[in-house]
């Protein structure tokens, strides 16, 4: 009762007003102090302050990507193994011009789908021994890949895998030159305008591809 009488009425020199402020100063400064470290045990509760980690947040899946790898034990195709895919209409090979139109400054670039219909895998490569483009205006003989094969050996090109059942994409692209046989240099160039209107086929190992249509604009 002694100490609690004691709080209550403060005994000292000083006057009683003094002895107040200062227990006030005291009380105020222990509740920062437990303000202060409520704050820190909040923080280092929270997620991503070092405490629990923040989970990621959700991201769009990455497009899946298919690679074709070269098997260097699988025989090389043959024309019977790329028949009877009729991917296009009266065709076994199924050709795309991957643009409606080509400015002079890019290239023409196609994609030619192949099925490999034998039981077993096969190697391409993507030479213009095996693979040949040919590329026609009306009547107009534009280009030929075959022209100039003569000058690339049989063993080049990107080598590409076709598993047996499955069906394999081709690139192939035209520098938008003129050839003629025997690989002769010309320097006419095709005649560009909004509607000069080519087609292109494409023959692997033999085998016909369906026709694709595209423009060469200025």
């Amino acid at each position: 009762m002694r100490i609690v009488n004691r709080l209550i009425h403060p005994v000292g020199p000083e006057s009683a007003a003094v002895y107040w402020r200062r227990r006030a100063a005291v009380l105020a400064g222990i509740v920062i102090v437990v303000v202060v470290l409520v704050m820190i045990i909040k923080a280092l509760a929270s997620p991503g302050t070092g405490g629990q980690k923040a989970s990621p947040s959700p991201q769009a899946p990455s497009p899946s990507v298919t690679s074709t790898k070269t098997d260097p034990q699988a025989a090389a195709c043959t024309a019977e193994q790329l028949t009877g895919g009729k991917l296009a209409q009266g065709a076994d090979l199924l050709v795309t011009s991957d643009k409606p139109s080509y400015t002079e400054a890019e290239p023409v670039t196609l994609t030619v789908q192949v099925k490999n219909t034998g039981a077993k895998d096969c190697r391409l490569l993507n030479n213009p021994h095996t693979v040949v483009l040919n590329v026609v205006s009306g009547s107009d003989r534009i280009f030929d890949s075959s022209d100039c094969a003569a000058n690339t050996p049989e063993d080049a090109g990107d080598p590409i895998t076709i598993k047996a059942g499955e069906i394999a994409a081709v690139p192939v692209s035209w520098d938008g030159s003129r050839s003629q046989q025997g690989c002769r240099e010309i320097a006419e160039k095709p005649f560009r305008s909004a509607d000069a209107t080519y087609s292109a086929t494409v023959k692997i190992m033999g085998v016909d591809s369906d026709e694709t249509r595209f423009l060469l604009v200025p």
